[in-house]
């Protein structure tokens, strides 16, 4: 709904591409009195930041891990892309 109007104000669509993986992760607000941000951090956000960054090679929109897909394939449909080790991992 918001990529027209995005689309009329600066002539590009919004477009943004998501890697999903589970597991355990450090977040919350991380920082000192002068300068605090929120965010999140461990294997399991580098890996889904792995699977973001592998959307530009499959010009997909969303990937998901193989434990995600175990997880979750009785309340989705997944479509096979490919065995992809992601940088950092070695199985």
């Amino acid at each position: 709904e918001l990529s027209p109007s995005l689309i009329e104000a600066s002539g590009f669509p919004f477009a943004t591409r998501y890697g999903i993986h589970t597991g355990e992760a450090i977040v919350g607000n991380v920082g000192s009195d002068e300068r605090i941000n929120y965010t999140a951090f461990g294997d399991t956000v580098n890996t889904a930041s792995r699977l973001e960054q592998l959307n530009h090679f499959y010009d997909t929109t969303i990937l998901v891990s193989d434990e995600v897909e175990r997880t979750m394939r009785d309340h989705f449909h997944f479509r096979f892309i490919d065995h992809v080790i992601v940088k950092g991992k070695q199985s």
